[in-house]
């Protein structure tokens, strides 16, 4: 060998030496996974569901009870005659005053009193006639298009159910609760049994008088 070179070491890592092959016996006992036990079947969750059903079905009516004796003969602020009157009031109080919307419903409701004599306009015809309510220009394309779905699809008649109601233009979930029942404002469309129930509108002003002094804390009412 020359002078002044020395021969190579082996690696100190150990990766030159070859591990014995594991046994395939072995190898599927290791990747294996524990089997999951069957759940037993819980034979009180229906008893559970239904007594808590009867509790929330009991509070529910005693809650509308006290309502009604704290509040007698409440009626809807949106100045309306039918299910058509008070959709479109509906619509145009969104960011509006009920005060507002009053001012501008009555001469619109004698221009346009159902949903086929609306249709027959279209979003710009409308925008002057609403300007004031605001946001009239979305407004007027929800209205005219709200008009024409009830004409062609619902035969002129607000629908009653929640997912035909949904369906118009200019119609969230949040108004759905302004909506009257079917059959209590007449133009309203009939019901097959077990449609539109009473409900109460939501809206921000609970979640607002809770930040003031005296109320309990947190944000939802």
């Amino acid at each position: 060998m020359p002078r002044g070179i020395t021969p190579r070491r082996p690696s100190r890592s150990g990766r030159h030496e070859r591990r014995p092959p594991t046994a395939p016996g072995r190898a599927r006992v290791l990747t294996e996974k524990p089997r999951a036990r069957a759940a037993k079947p819980d034979r009180a969750a229906p008893k559970q569901r239904a007594q808590a059903s009867a509790a929330s079905a009991s509070r529910i009516a005693e809650i509308l009870r006290r309502l009604e004796a704290r509040y007698p003969g409440v009626t809807c602020a949106l100045q309306h005659r039918n299910a058509w009157e008070l959709l479109v009031a509906t619509i145009l109080s969104a960011q509006c005053t009920d005060v507002r919307v009053n001012m501008v419903t009555p001469e619109l409701f004698r221009r346009y009193p159902s949903p086929s004599a609306l249709a027959t306009l279209t979003p710009e015809e409308l925008e002057p006639q609403i300007r004031s309510t605001g946001f009239f220009r979305n407004k007027s394309k929800s209205l005219v298009g709200a008009a024409k779905k009830i004409v062609q699809d619902f035969g002129g008649q607000v629908p009653a159910e929640m997912s035909d109601l949904l369906s118009l233009p200019g119609v969230a979930a949040a108004g759905l609760g302004v909506l009257p029942a079917p059959g209590r404002v007449a133009g309203h469309a009939r019901p097959r049994p077990g449609q539109r129930r009473p409900a109460i509108p939501p809206a921000r002003h609970p979640g607002h008088r809770l930040r003031h002094p005296g109320r309990p804390p947190g944000p939802d009412p």
